[in-house]
Parts: structure tokens; C-alpha cells; sequence
């Protein structure tokens, strides 16, 4: 309820100035990639990695294409 509830969210966002990483599952029904779109759209130095197959809990569901998208961000 608390997360539903938050309004500011993309106005602060939008004040994000550092890089940042989405890493999406593809099948994520609880924070679907449709949704998550209008807070990439907000962070100007936003990227986005979807993984095929994969709901909203990523670490368990596909650990290793997880690790995979956070390393090839930080060796950027």
C-alpha cells in the first residue's frame, strides 16, 4: 500500500544524476516492464536490461543473466 501510495516518485527520479541500471524481468507481474518504463523514462542517464523468462525475483529465477547485466554495467 505504501508503494502505490508514494506520488513523488518520478519528480525525484528526475533529479537522479548518476547512472543507473533496471534490471527487468520480463515476466515480472508485480512490477511489470510497462510500468517501469515511466521511471527510466525519467532518469536521464537511465539504461535498462529485460530478462527473457523471468519474474520479479531475478536473483533466484536467472542469478547468472542478474550478475551478468549488473557487471557489464559497472565495467562500462
Amino acid at each position: 500500500q505504501a508503494c502505490n501510495s508514494y506520488q513523488a516518485g518520478l519528480d525525484s527520479a528526475a533529479k537522479v544524476s548518476c547512472p543507473v541500471l533496471f534490471v527487468l524481468g520480463a515476466q515480472d507481474l508485480m512490477t511489470p516492464v510497462r510500468v517501469a518504463q515511466q521511471l527510466v523514462a525519467a532518469i536521464s542517464q537511465a539504461q535498462q536490461v529485460k530478462i527473457p523468462y523471468c519474474g520479479h525475483m531475478m536473483m533466484i529465477e536467472k542469478p547468472d543473466e542478474t550478475l551478468d547485466a549488473l557487471i557489464d554495467f559497472i565495467r562500462a
